[in-house]
């Protein structure tokens, strides 16, 4: 399986994005871009789809320390995000799987299991039957403390694909899209339940 293989090249990169971060957000410029070349291997550290400022969540969370610390406040904000998502760019690009149209996905177990709004349970998927071609997903929420639950993610971020062709199902001349899954290893035993 090549989800074992991508584990620990995951694992290097992103305990390289510790050091190379506070680089990296020196080459940000005022609107949220960063000024190396499209080439450089650093923008592999970078969230592509969003701006190193980071998504709304993460603005409405460092409103007030950039406020306050107007010199370094932004530099902080982006050091954090990047940080927050480490090795974005890798587990979008280079460790990612490529779901086609005419791809078939095989699921089973609850299709609802989200920790936003809390709906506990156990959800696989994978792209294939074959152990070796596989692609495949393991979602898991369970409660564990009070307001909170493990969230377990592993495999590939094949979420979104899924749920988009359990919602379209009824309409078989309806052309499902191409998707692009990036890799996961997420455990969670603190995530706040919706």
């Amino acid at each position: 399986m090549i989800w074992l293989l991508y584990l620990p090249l995951t694992t290097i990169v992103c305990l390289l994005a510790f050091p190379l971060a506070p680089i990296i957000a020196l080459f940000a410029d005022g609107q949220g871009d960063v000024t190396l070349s499209i080439k450089n291997p650093l923008r592999l550290w970078l969230t592509p789809d969003n701006p190193i400022e980071g998504d709304s969540g993460h603005f409405e969370r460092w409103a007030g320390f950039v406020a306050e610390h107007p010199k370094i406040g932004m530099y902080v904000q982006r050091v954090a995000w990047l940080w927050r998502n480490k090795a974005y760019g890798w587990r979008w690009t280079v460790f990612s799987t490529f779901i086609g149209s005419d791809d078939e996905l095989l699921q089973c177990g609850d299709s609802e299991t989200d920790n936003e709004p809390f709906h506990p349970g156990i959800w696989f998927a994978t792209t294939s039957r074959n152990p070796v071609k596989a692609r495949w997903m393991l979602y898991v929420i369970w409660p564990t403390f009070s307001g909170r639950c493990l969230r377990l993610y592993l495999g590939w971020k094949l979420q979104s694909a899924c749920k988009y062709r359990i919602q379209h199902a009824e309409n078989p001349a309806f052309v499902v899209p191409n998707y692009t899954a990036m890799f996961v290893c997420s455990i969670n035993p603190w995530k706040e339940r919706g």
